[in-house]
């Protein structure tokens, strides 16, 4: 009886991990993103990156994968403090980073980063196109920055309902002194 017990107490653990797993991440993003919301932050930032001729990004689901992991990370561990990874340096895979935080996840969509990342635009034309790692700028600049390929995102709910964003870059930007282009 008790090997009975235990060969159901397991299988009871692999189906409740199943499905804990199935209900977290989409097949396809690698986070917490559904197709659609993916779609519509690779979207964004891709039109962003149309105003200057720079080639549209591609996701990925492995950097999306990463980004979630930092995502849940800050949100449980940190109490959903805006941290880069490098301040706390860990990231070995040396990805760019953007952060969000919103105060609620009512009426919440990821894109929402995104447009926000994007009012930064006004700082970087009045810096001459030049990349000033001492003005607000950064995340817009991560958005345009031409050698970036690829891009991945994530999102958690911090325990005070807040939402914090995280979108990482394959390769990196924001360069001092340098031109994003």
């Amino acid at each position: 009886m008790n090997g009975l017990k235990s060969l159901f107490c397991l299988f009871f653990l692999v189906v409740q991990t199943t499905i804990t797993q199935g209900q977290s991440y989409h097949s396809g993003t690698g986070s917490l993103f559904t197709a659609q919301e993916r779609k519509d932050f690779l979207d964004h930032h891709n039109y962003v990156r149309k105003e200057f001729k720079i080639p549209d990004l591609e996701w990925s689901h492995d950097i999306a994968a990463y980004a979630q992991e930092w995502a849940e990370y800050l949100a449980k561990k940190k109490k959903c403090k805006l941290l880069h990874r490098e301040e706390l340096e860990n990231n070995p895979k040396n990805y760019g980073e953007n952060l969000y935080w919103i105060s609620s996840a009512e009426n919440f969509e990821p894109v929402r980063a995104s447009l926000n990342w994007y009012k930064e635009k006004p700082v970087f034309e009045k810096n001459n196109f030049q990349f000033n790692h001492q003005l607000n700028m950064g995340h817009y600049t991560q958005m345009i920055w031409k050698n970036t390929t690829h891009i991945g995102a994530g999102y958690a709910q911090c325990p005070s309902g807040a939402i914090i964003v995280v979108a990482n870059y394959n390769p990196p930007g924001n360069f001092i002194g340098s031109n994003p282009f």
